[in-house]
C-alpha cells in the first residue's frame, strides 16, 4: 500500500520449531445413583492417575486440576413412569509432559491406574521457550516487508528511504502435521509431535529516499 509518504507494506514470517511439550488432559466419568458413592469413586480415580503421574516423573508443579462437574438425569421408563435418577461426576486434570518421547508411557499407564473410569480428552503440544523461535519470526516478517516494499518502489521508479514506523501485527504458534500419528489407543501410545510454526507478521511504513512526489 502507497500513502503520500511513501509506502506502507505488511510481511509475515515464520519458523518451524518441534514441540518439546505435551499437554495431557485426562479425567474420571462415574456415574450412579448416589452422589454419596459417585463423588468418592471419581475422586479415587483421578488421585491413582495423579499419582500415577507423580510416580513416573512428572513434577506436581506440572499437574492443574481442570474440570469439575456434577449432574443429575432425571430418567422415565419405557412407558413413560419416572425412574430413579443417576448422578454423573465429572473431574479432570491436566499435565504438562516435558519429555515427548516419554509422555506415550506415562500416559497409558496413568490411564491404566486410574481403572475403568479414566478418560483422555486430548493430547495436544507445545512449545516451553517460544521466546528465540518468536524472534526469528519476526526477524523472517521484517525481511518479507522489505523484500515487497523493494519491489514496489523498483516498480514504481523510487528508492526506499528511512524507516517512519513500524507496527507488529499478531504472533501465533500453528500446528503442522505430525511426523508420524499423534495418538493411537494402544498399549505403546506411540505420540509424535512434528512440527509446529511459529509466525509474526509486521507492518512497516517507509519514506521515499528521493522526498515525497519526487
Amino acid at each position: 500500500m502507497t500513502t503520500d509518504g511513501g509506502i506502507v507494506v505488511t510481511g509475515t514470517g515464520g519458523v518451524d520449531v518441534q514441540p518439546d511439550v505435551v499437554h495431557a488432559d485426562l479425567g474420571v466419568t462415574v456415574s450412579g445413583p448416589d452422589l454419596s458413592e459417585v463423588l468418592p469413586t471419581a475422586e479415587q480415580g483421578l488421585a491413582r492417575i495423579r499419582d500415577g503421574l507423580l510416580a513416573r516423573g512428572v513434577d506436581r508443579s506440572d499437574l492443574r486440576t481442570t474440570q469439575t462437574s456434577i449432574w443429575h438425569e432425571d430418567r422415565t421408563t419405557d412407558t413413560g413412569e419416572p425412574a430413579p435418577s443417576r448422578v454423573h461426576v465429572r473431574l479432570g486434570l491436566r499435565a504438562v509432559l516435558r519429555d515427548v518421547g516419554a509422555s506415550g508411557g506415562q500416559v497409558h499407564a496413568a490411564l491404566a491406574d486410574g481403572g475403568p473410569v479414566a478418560r483422555i480428552d486430548s493430547l495436544t503440544f507445545g512449545i516451553s521457550e517460544p521466546a528465540q523461535a518468536q524472534a526469528q519470526a519476526r526477524a523472517a516478517a521484517f525481511a518479507d516487508a522489505r523484500r515487497r516494499a523493494e519491489q514496489y518502489a523498483d516498480l514504481a521508479g523510487r528508492a526506499l528511504g528511512a524507516v517512519v514506523a513500524v507496527h507488529e501485527g499478531g504472533s501465533d504458534v500453528v500446528p503442522g502435521m505430525p511426523k508420524a500419528r499423534a495418538f493411537a489407543a494402544a498399549a505403546s501410545m506411540p505420540v509424535e509431535g512434528g512440527e509446529q510454526t511459529v509466525g509474526a507478521s509486521v507492518t512497516v511504513h517507509w519514506d521515499w529516499a528521493d522526498g515525497p512526489g519526487a
